[in-house]
């Protein structure tokens, strides 16, 4: 469950929300890397429903949403954050494709983790849903095991992965204009949940994991995106073309004075057997 807040006339949906869910988590619509991401408990704020609202309002525009309860296999990895899966999506030739994905696991204390926010991530085998990298930060630094949890972060298989593949790909094909996704997926006691969609997820995660860029890979799955494109281009203009060009053929007759001349000229030829020589009678 989820509001947007933009205007004061989001009060009433605002009110219907935090009656349901005291307990919430807060983001900055437009924001990146984990800020103004912040877990809201109402019993605490200090102030009325009302002057937070105003404070939200006063502030930007906002998203809030129901909190996820991560599945203890997750928690294990670091308990104060919820740890996703962040999945890479691209649409080619009609179908979604996942070149990449990443665990990333939040540190002791932060509620979130966004390696832009001091998070760990981990490179992920798309096929087996194993983890196959260390860990690493942002700042370059690497990790064979949590500092805080102390998990070995080699070798993690994560649990129902086909479904978290399945998710993920369902999702983004329901966008038919944005052809690359990023997807933020956590997994709860139901299964895989999907918390967010980013249409402009950095590539920079999977080059820090794999050492190594991602430009060659990508560019691969560009050209046949173009290539499809391309294809559809020229069915449009050929099929155009063929309607534009005999539709109603022959319900129009021979215009005067020309059009009638040129014919005749055109029979005489084939009936006389003089394909070199035009005559007009």
């Amino acid at each position: 469950d989820f509001v947007v807040i933009r205007s004061i006339n989001d009060f009433d949906r605002f009110w219907s929300f935090v009656n349901s869910h005291p307990l919430f988590v807060k983001k900055k619509i437009f924001s990146c890397m984990g800020k103004g991401v912040e877990l809201i408990n109402l019993n605490t704020i200090g102030i009325s429903l009302h002057g937070y609202f105003m404070t939200l309002v006063k502030n930007g525009e906002w998203l809030l949403e129901e909190i996820i309860v991560q599945a203890p296999q997750m928690a294990e990895l670091n308990s104060s954050s919820v740890n996703t899966v962040r999945c890479i999506t691209l649409r080619v030739h009609n179908e979604i494709v996942v070149p990449r994905c990443i665990l990333r696991i939040g540190r002791a204390g932060p509620f979130v983790d966004n390696a832009g926010a001091g998070g760990i991530i981990v490179g992920i085998n798309v096929e087996a849903g194993i983890t196959e990298t260390d860990g690493f930060d942002e700042c370059g630094y690497s990790y064979s095991i949590h500092p805080d949890s102390k998990v070995k972060l080699k070798d993690i298989q994560l649990p129902n992965w086909n479904s978290l593949l399945m998710l993920c790909k369902e999702a983004a094909s329901k966008e038919l204009h944005m052809r690359y996704l990023s997807l933020d997926v956590a997994l709860t006691a139901e299964g895989w949940k999907l918390v967010e969609v980013n249409g402009v997820g950095q590539l920079i995660l999977p080059q820090i994991v794999y050492q190594c860029g991602v430009k060659e890979r990508i560019n691969a799955y560009y050209e046949k995106m173009e290539k499809q494109y391309d294809q559809k281009s020229l069915i449009i203009i050929t099929v155009v073309a063929l309607i534009t060009i005999f539709f109603g053929i022959g319900g129009v007759p021979l215009l005067d004075p020309d059009e009638p001349v040129y014919a005749q000229t055109a029979r005489e030829m084939i009936q006389n057997g003089d394909w070199l020589s035009p005559r007009i009678f």
